[in-house]
């Protein structure tokens, strides 16, 4: 994911060498599907698991290059849910609840066509608290079993919905998988989140999500080539 972070700032300079640029910065909530999925518990019969909702909300800053290309710079805050319920017998053993608190660095590339955008790119989130219940007695440490960052990979798309030479409104979808995992070392030692079942092997938890977003960009000002042939910022809407 790393490489990929490289790959988009070597494209967005060469789009930059070559084409007029222009930049917004906005506003942007996302709110939908958040959880993870977990194979072990997903297949396990005794487990009821639950599709839980979520939201984001943070600042961006968007980079276009004429009028089909683009990066974002977005800076989120995410709170996550996931529950599942284990039963036996039909009778209720323990009703789990894992939450978490991220900030949520993207580099989205978009690809623009008229009004409509599709866009791919990596997404780093940050823990910034995280907790699970039932905890007995607080015999468990549950941040030390969980990492304190994941990566995924986000794909969306979308369209403007009203606009102007001063401001945007777009709404779109966007899909999210993380390729690494929720638990570290210490929480696959100790068999978390499924921390009560002996299973034959341990799965992994990957965090998800499908939102919906509201994106509000403003325009500040562009780069682009005076009459003197050396490209210059022009800043405001007029260019």
């Amino acid at each position: 994911m790393k490489r990929a972070g490289i790959l988009f700032l070597f494209l967005a300079i060469s789009f930059g060498a070559t084409a007029q640029m222009w930049i917004e910065v906005g506003a942007k909530g996302m709110y939908g599907f958040k959880g993870f999925y977990n194979d072990n518990i997903v297949n396990d019969r005794d487990h009821e698991y639950k599709i839980s909702t979520g939201y984001s909300y943070g600042g961006l800053l968007n980079i276009n290059f004429a009028d089909r290309h683009g990066f974002i710079i977005e800076g989120l805050l995410s709170e996550n849910i996931q529950k599942f319920n284990w039963e036996i017998g039909g009778s209720l053993q323990t009703a789990s609840e894992v939450t978490w608190s991220t900030f949520d660095g993207y580099l989205m590339y978009r690809a623009y066509n008229n009004t409509a955008f599709l866009e791919i790119g990596p997404k780093i989130s940050i823990v910034n608290a995280i907790d699970q219940t039932p905890n007995p007695l607080n015999i468990w440490d549950v941040p030390k079993q969980y990492s304190d960052q994941y990566w995924s990979a986000a794909v969306g798309f979308g369209g403007m919905i009203v606009g102007s030479e001063f401001f945007t409104l777009k709404m779109g979808l966007r899909f999210e998988y993380a390729l690494t995992d929720l638990v570290d070392e210490t929480g696959e030692g100790n068999g978390f989140p499924a921390y009560y079942v002996n299973y034959e092997s341990y799965k992994g938890s990957n965090p998800f999500s499908a939102t919906l977003n509201l994106e509000l960009n403003f325009a500040i000002g562009a780069v682009a080539r005076a009459q003197c042939g050396r490209r210059s910022f022009i800043f405001g809407s007029g260019y």
